[in-house]
């Protein structure tokens, strides 16, 4: 089976899995750098996303800035970073030593309310900042992803399918579009164009942030149009 761009991308990115209170690999978005997120812990006291970091430029270098804000995307509340373990602190710069490199580092925030299902975060800088778009804080959310990840690798598109459509209809004010891009990506891979063009349309009249990026990618993908 062929397996497409855009979900080889989330494939990379996302792959979560539910331990206790914790999350190993939560699913987002999108990134500004190429990252992981390797798990995020909640304690008492804290929330800690944990972050690797790969180097992709000769010569390049990393830190993080002293103002990294949450985003609660449903409530708008902001949630400023304690601090951070594993990166210097700008104006301190982490060089790295060869193309390639990772760098494992720890964000530290308060609690956040139990009610926070996803969040963005912002690393409030002047330029090539840190952001993670959309990343997924509700386990039963990232569960039903991940079904549908396992499901695609195994060639089981009907079970991917049904996977990410429940996804979007039990979680409806995900402002991110990328669950929509898999739907109608396994529909075209089932040569459904009549339904992939229903969840285009779907996605077109949707509230959805992102929702002209995902279908120019399906364009320049696909060279699949809903008109």
């Amino acid at each position: 089976m062929k397996t497409s761009s855009l979900l080889l991308l989330f494939l990379t990115i996302g792959f979560g899995k539910l331990v206790a209170q914790n999350l190993t690999n939560p699913n987002f978005a999108a990134g500004s750098h190429p990252i992981t997120v390797d798990k995020i812990v909640r304690n008492d006291t804290s929330l800690v996303i944990q972050i690797t970091l790969e180097n992709k430029l000769p010569n390049g270098y990393f830190c993080a800035e002293k103002k990294i804000v949450l985003n609660d995307l449903i409530s708008g509340k902001k949630t400023e970073m304690n601090h951070a373990e594993g990166v210097p602190v700008c104006p301190e710069i982490y060089h790295f030593k060869w193309v390639g490199e990772k760098l494992q580092f720890s964000l530290y925030f308060p609690v956040l309310d139990t009610a926070t299902r996803y969040v963005d975060l912002i690393e409030v800088c002047k330029e090539n900042c840190l952001i993670i778009n959309g990343l997924i804080l509700d386990p039963k959310l990232n569960l039903l992803i991940n079904r549908g990840y396992d499901a695609y690798t195994h060639e089981n598109l009907s079970l991917a399918l049904e996977s990410f459509q429940s996804a979007i209809t039990f979680y409806p004010d995900y402002p991110y579009g990328f669950m929509y891009g898999n739907v109608i990506r396994i529909l075209l891979e089932e040569r459904n164009s009549k339904e992939a063009k229903r969840w285009a349309q779907k996605l077109k009249d949707s509230q959805i942030s992102d929702k002209y990026s995902i279908l120019r990618q399906l364009n320049e993908e696909k060279g699949f149009s809903i008109e």
